[in-house]
């Protein structure tokens, strides 16, 4: 079963990981041979990192604190109510050694180096943080993309799409006016109603670039899709959405 990435995507899951991966690496160092420097290396970014992204949450907090006094000291208090404590300023020690630049990157370098090996076991990925969550295969049965549509720039169609783990993109279709009465070529079935195919689209959002009508006139788009992967629609239709575009005079 495929899994995803075991690099956590914010930064407070990274500093979580990090520390996990400081913490264990002497453990696996011998195994993996993994060569003192590189493991100086995981510690250091790991401390540095920590250090700087704890600062950038309590400045954040004290923010947060001091503009809600600032703005008692405009507004005042709710009646009956008392004034905040002045906010003060967080105290930092000094930081740790610095590191080079692309810390983070380095680690994870190393980690997939380690994958590579052929001593490495799952069991020894998954203490070090090694090992994604398992993707569970999406429903076809139930699984649809929820479409919206929204005016873009240059007043272009701007159908925006969710994209779920274990699908590859979608086949969008438009229906111009009244639709089409001629026949329509594209990938699968073409849904009924009038609709066109229109693209195969990968990475959300899509843009519907197709020429608006003259200056000054309109006509209504509607917009309906189906997951694709591996080449085949998966799972079922989406809501239809509509829109009026107008020429740009």
């Amino acid at each position: 079963m495929a899994k995803q990435s075991f690099v956590p995507s914010t930064d407070l899951g990274k500093q979580t990981w990090l520390n996990n991966l400081a913490n264990k690496i002497n453990t696996y160092a011998a195994k993996y041979n993994i060569s003192a420097s590189e493991m100086a290396d995981v510690i250091a970014v790991a401390l540095y990192f920590a250090y700087w992204n704890n600062y950038i949450q309590q400045m954040r907090e004290y923010i947060l604190k001091l503009t809600a006094y600032k703005n008692e000291i405009r507004d005042g208090v709710a009646a009956g109510g008392s004034p905040s404590v002045e906010p003060t300023l967080p105290v930092f020690g000094p930081p740790p050694a610095a590191v080079p630049p692309g810390g983070f990157k380095r680690v994870v370098g190393l980690c997939n180096s380690m994958k590579k090996k052929t001593v490495y076991t799952v069991a020894d990925g998954q203490d070090m943080g090694l090992e994604g969550a398992e993707i569970t295969p999406p429903d076809a049965s139930t699984l649809s993309p929820v479409l919206k549509v929204e005016t873009g720039t240059g007043g272009f169609p701007v159908i925006k799409w969710n994209k779920p783990a274990g699908v590859a993109g979608i086949h969008l279709y438009v229906k111009r006016g009244s639709g089409t009465t001629s026949p329509s070529f594209g990938p699968g079935p073409i849904p009924a109603g009038g609709f066109a195919y229109l693209a195969s689209d990968t990475e959300p959002d899509y843009i519907d670039t197709t020429p608006l009508p003259a200056a000054g006139q309109s006509e209504q788009r509607s917009y309906i899709a189906i997951y694709f992967d591996n080449d085949s629609h998966f799972g079922q239709w989406s809501n239809e959405v509509k829109i009026t575009v107008t020429g740009i005079i």
